[in-house]
């Protein structure tokens, strides 16, 4: 299986926040200025559209980890109760 690229796993995080926000009748969406490519796929951070357009902290949510997408098109939803980047390297970890 090829690797996933950057845009294809940015669709597969859309079609994960279009389902979160879709079950709790908010719409959601990706914050993409805050997207990271790491070594082994990209980490997709989510907020609220009206939060992302407006800025109003009202509407932000509040305990949402981020999406971690691997290369090989794994989607894991990442904690929130911990810094992003120690959820990471303890599923990496995990992995090996």
């Amino acid at each position: 299986m090829d690797p996933l690229d950057f845009h294809a796993a940015e669709a597969l995080a859309r079609a994960e926040v279009n389902r979160l926000g879709e079950g709790v009748g908010t719409e959601f969406g990706l914050m993409t200025d805050r997207t990271l490519a790491v070594e082994s796929g990209w980490v997709f951070f989510f907020n609220t559209v009206e939060f992302i357009e407006t800025g109003n902290r009202s509407a932000a949510l509040a305990g949402n980890g981020p999406i971690y997408i691997t290369t090989s098109g794994v989607l894991h939803r990442l904690p929130s109760a911990t810094p992003w980047e120690a959820a990471l390297k303890e599923l990496q970890d995990q992995a090996t």
